[in-house]
């Protein structure tokens, strides 16, 4: 049975090898120089509410797979259904759910490719952020894990990473010369041990989705134009990060399949089918 290799879990991070995620390495830089401006804000909050609207008109169970630090839209989705279950590999981002929702949801400490779980136990699964940090050979069983505990006709919304983005070529050349610093640090006398966590990433194209269209429904939608952290650094002041993100909230407004393709973040909607037949996605938006 496939099973995430999940080192050092309460801390959130992943070492088995793989590409390192820019933010391990750049967080501290962005958080001290980047730039926060009201117009990014009002950006994320429209994406934060596109996901919640997703499960708006669900009811019933929902699980929440890897709940992380539990920010609002979790908290949000949550409230709109009768029963909630919070999954995560991490002791700690289950006490951050549980500080949030108390006794109204149940906590499962295990990984999303277990198949501990029932057949068809949800209404619906929200999962952000999660599956790029899991071994690209086990994301697909991730996946169809979700889909299998999600009742036919219940929806599975995810957050994914586009890799085929031109917004994401300066993380991957970030990635890219990371290890090379690393290196030189260690020519230079470094301590290896005092080099930052690494966690893994791994995003696959977003035609790799399609994978998933005899079970599901599969369509796409445009959640973030780029990282809050990387936007943080490259736009400076507030007439600049507002004049980007205006023209992102119209860009995507207007031509929703175009900035699937462009966007770093986009949010994969999974409907399972009633009946498990070989009809092509009611909307695959051209991706390949």
């Amino acid at each position: 049975m496939a099973r995430a290799r999940d080192v050092d879990v309460d801390r959130g991070t992943f070492r088995h090898g793989g590409s390192v995620s820019e933010s391990e390495w750049l967080d501290p830089w962005w958080d001290r120089f980047g730039h926060v401006g009201s117009a990014h804000a009002e950006y994320g909050a429209r994406g934060a509410d596109r996901a919640v609207a997703l499960l708006a008109e669900r009811c019933g169970s929902l699980l929440i797979a890897g709940c992380g630090c539990m920010p609002e839209s979790h908290v949000r989705i949550a409230a709109g259904f009768d029963r909630v279950t919070c999954m995560d590999i991490s002791a700690a981002a289950l006490d951050n759910a549980e500080h949030e929702l108390g006794t109204a949801a149940s906590y499962r400490r295990e990984s999303i490719v277990n198949k501990a779980l029932p057949d068809s136990l949800f209404e619906a699964v929200f999962c952000a952020h999660v599956i790029y940090h899991i071994d690209k050979d086990e994301q697909e069983t991730a996946i169809r894990q979700l889909v299998r505990v999600t009742r036919p006709g219940g929806r599975v919304v995810i957050v994914y990473y586009n890799p085929r983005s031109p917004l994401s070529i300066p993380g991957r050349v970030m990635r890219e010369l990371k290890p090379r610093v690393d290196a030189r640090r260690i020519l230079r006398g470094g301590n290896v041990s005092s080099l930052p966590a690494q966690m893994y990433f791994y995003a696959h194209p977003l035609g790799w989705w399609q994978r998933f269209t005899v079970e599901c429904n599969v369509a796409f939608i445009p959640w973030s134009v780029i990282g809050s952290r990387p936007a943080r650094a490259l736009l400076w002041g507030d007439r600049m990060t507002a004049a980007f993100f205006n023209a992102a909230i119209w860009f995507e407004t207007k031509t929703p399949r175009a900035a699937v393709r462009l966007w770093q973040y986009p949010i994969v909607v999974l409907d399972k089918k009633s009946r498990t037949t070989g009809d092509s996605p009611d909307d695959d938006h051209g991706i390949s």
